[in-house]
């Protein structure tokens, strides 16, 4: 069963977050401990008991870094299941990086002790507009940014959630357009305007703290906010998180890319559940669950336990092969292009498109052979290489479409040829 764990960023603290873990998990207790021994401060009375200064940049963000890796904890101790993909939103990718093994905890901590001041110190507003045309909205910034207003998408959390930064005068202009379009927004708890340009000097100061750290090779791939692709080197990771702070969030290409992988259940680990409604509300049939309390753990375990019970394996039926072909055109289409020559992406890849979907459809009134699985899988490698994906990333997505088909016995007999 394949799985992902997602990380959330700042605004999911809240007072009393990461308590009932401590009390319950002795692993959870040694999390906080730690994270007090590191920035020399009380960990547990930031978390329990203080609302007013989790409500600051600089304190949020060590806090909830905290209660994700305990929470994480706490789910390796009682679950034990290692996970086909992590992301995590904004300050979320420090804990997913954490927990995959790429940065040790006490540096994570301290990275983003310092981000978190540098994020502060610096100025602008942000507001979640609720609409389901983020194209329209970044063509309405892009014109207030003709007109000498700085302005910019800063995250693009869900079909119907889009949040943008931009200095006060310019939300200000924003938010006046709409109410008269009447279109529903809401300002962010944040103390400036992150994931845009007006983050370039923190960026820049980020970048020399990230020269005292180093990285190391992860257990299972972490997505980059930046362009929703999981990491490939660790060498990556130092330019990538600098460029987080001045570039959106892709997290709506995130969960597609997830979803691409044929990942079957995601699970948010931290405090409160954005990131489990946002999955949910992007694929219904993904079942998304949340740790951040020691309640939420049997409800995980259950959900887990039943999805384990239908998976399937054993000698490709037809069935499972029709399944592989519809999940071969959806790879083909949720796919980030990283191709900027948009004319020879179209040239390269109109017509394998249209063979790919004409090879699914031709087999609700036949049955599919091994011939038309390989034929699905040139199309769709076709597609991948057009859209400039890196072969590792292709490994990885056909080795999932393979298992989620219940066709992993197929892959290794090596019947069917696939990336070399």
């Amino acid at each position: 069963m394949n799985f992902a764990l997602l990380f959330p960023g700042q605004g999911s603290q809240y007072a009393g977050m990461g308590k009932s873990l401590c009390q319950d998990f002795a692993s959870a207790d040694l999390v906080f401990e730690e994270a007090s021994d590191i920035l020399k401060m009380d960990m547990k009375k930031r978390c329990f008991n203080d609302p007013h200064e989790l409500s600051k940049t600089v304190h949020a963000q060590p806090a909830i870094l905290t209660v994700s890796v305990a929470a994480f904890r706490v789910f390796m101790q009682e679950v034990a299941l290692k996970p086909k993909v992590a992301a995590g939103h904004s300050l979320g990718e420090y804990s997913a990086l954490v927990c995959n093994g790429t940065l040790s905890f006490s540096d994570a901590l301290r990275i983003v002790k310092r981000r978190g001041e540098l994020m502060q110190q610096a100025k602008g507003v942000m507001i979640s507009v609720f609409h389901n045309n983020f194209r329209w909205m970044e063509q309405i910034c892009d014109e207030m940014l003709q007109q000498g207003y700085l302005i910019s998408i800063a995250c693009y959390n869900t079909n119907r959630q889009t949040v943008i930064s931009g200095e006060s005068q310019a939300i200000t202009s924003i938010t006046r357009k709409l109410d008269g379009w009447r279109i529903k927004y809401r300002f962010l708890n944040v103390s400036a305007a992150f994931h845009s340009p007006l983050m370039q000097q923190a960026a820049n100061q980020l970048a020399l703290e990230f020269e005292d750290y180093q990285f190391c090779q992860w257990s299972w791939p972490v997505i980059s906010n930046v362009d929703a692709l999981p990491y490939i080197k660790k060498d990556e990771i130092k330019g990538a998180l600098t460029l987080q702070m001045t570039h959106p969030v892709r997290w709506l290409d995130t969960m597609a890319y997830i979803k691409g992988l044929g990942v079957e259940m995601a699970v948010e680990l931290g405090p409160k559940t954005v990131l489990r409604h946002f999955m949910n509300e992007f694929d219904s049939q993904m079942d998304a669950v949340a740790l951040g309390t020691s309640t939420d753990l049997n409800k995980v375990i259950s959900v887990i336990s039943e999805r384990d019970k239908q998976t399937s394996s054993g000698d490709p039926s037809p069935q499972q092969m029709n399944l592989f072909l519809a999940k071969c055109y959806t790879a083909a289409i949720s796919m980030p292009n990283r191709n900027e020559d948009d004319m020879e992406y179209q040239r390269s890849t109109s017509e394998v498109y249209r063979k790919l979907k004409h090879l699914q459809q031709g087999m609700d009134h036949s049955s599919p052979t091994l011939q038309h699985l390989q034929q699905a899988v040139d199309l769709l490698c076709t597609v991948w290489k057009a859209k400039k994906t890196p072969g590792e990333v292709q490994r990885e997505r056909l080795q999932s479409l393979f298992q989620e088909s219940g066709m992993k016995d197929l892959l290794r007999s090596q019947k069917i040829t696939t990336i070399e």
